[in-house]
């Protein structure tokens, strides 16, 4: 390539890892002194996943291995129910269950007094900890601030659901004329119909703009980026708030550990460490309310309600 994509942002500031985890041991210091034990808890014994249509074998492997580990630390056995739509994944958690796994679009829409953040995905170093939303553009066509109004045949998005593809202009764009890719966790279909003419401009992951730049699948002499968004939690692994605190915060200390202990491990979470692979991630960061309420705050007011 003869020059890099331009402005696909580096790392952005985060509060210092240091400050982090010194939070994290004072919330769950003060989740064991002041919150019950889940041990007046009943549990659902349910896991809800949101997935895309025929996604395959790996990530059922993947959300199974997920519910095994989420299942030795209650001491229960979890059923895995997994959606394919936003109207079945709503539907199912209003109903009630134990924990969910979905893109952060989802994790939005859910009653916060009902469920509450968990964990997030985490990818592989020197990559952000989250992605941005990018667009990609033809540059022959130019920048465009909202694509979705000036080219909207012309303009795809990775998914309709996640924050990196739609950001906080959700309702706007599905009222229009654009197309939409099937899978949330995967912008690459998005990216290849880009590539091969059906479109000018892409709203997607910046992990997988920057894989198709770096792969030549996308020239940079043709094809420009600029962000979007800010970075977003992207995949959320959420619980009941029934659960008592301090058990979340066990669930969630747990996660966190997931690819980063180097001694033994138990065998649920050695098979979910090679696991991981399925949807492109090492592991899971514990996100904290604060956190997940500052996404709240930014993307919520637009955000759409839940329809299929």
């Amino acid at each position: 390539m003869s020059e890099s994509p331009e402005a696909i942002e580096g790392p952005t500031k985060f509060p210092k890892t240091t400050l982090a985890a010194a939070a994290l041991v004072l919330v769950l210091a003060l989740g064991a002194a002041f919150f019950p034990s889940s041990k007046g808890y009943e549990m659902q014994e349910v896991f809800l996943v949101f997935d895309a249509p025929g996604s395959g074998t790996e990530r059922e492997e993947f959300f199974h291995s997920l519910a095994q580990v989420l299942g030795e630390i209650s001491e229960h056995s979890m059923e895995v129910v997994v959606c394919t739509t936003r109207g079945e994944f709503m539907k199912q958690a209003q109903g009630g269950v134990d924990f969910l796994f979905c893109p952060d679009g989802l994790a939005l829409e859910l009653d916060p007094a009902k469920y509450a953040q968990m964990a997030v995905g985490r990818r592989r170093l020197p990559s952000n900890l989250r992605p941005r939303g990018v667009t990609v553009f033809r540059k022959s066509v130019g920048k465009s601030a909202r694509p979705w109004e000036s080219h909207a045949k012309r303009t795809v998005f990775g998914d309709s659901i996640s924050l990196v593809s739609v950001g906080p202009e959700g309702p706007v764009m599905r009222k229009g004329e654009c197309a939409f890719g099937p899978d949330p966790y995967n912008h690459a279909p998005a990216l290849h119909a880009l590539r091969l003419g059906a479109f000018d401009f892409a709203l997607v992951r910046q992990w997988e703009a920057e894989e198709f730049f770096a792969s030549g699948l996308l020239d940079p002499n043709i094809w420009g980026v600029h962000t979007r968004t800010v970075p977003v939690p992207d995949m959320v692994v959420m619980a009941s708030t029934m659960i008592p605190l301090v058990d979340r915060l066990k669930w969630a200390d747990t996660l966190a550990l997931v690819g980063r202990s180097e001694g033994e491990t138990s065998e649920p979470v050695s098979l979910l460490q090679s696991h991981l692979g399925a949807l492109g991630l090492v592991g899971f960061n514990i996100l904290l309310e604060p956190d997940f309420e500052l996404v709240r705050r930014n993307f919520t007011r637009n955000w759409p309600g839940a329809t299929d």
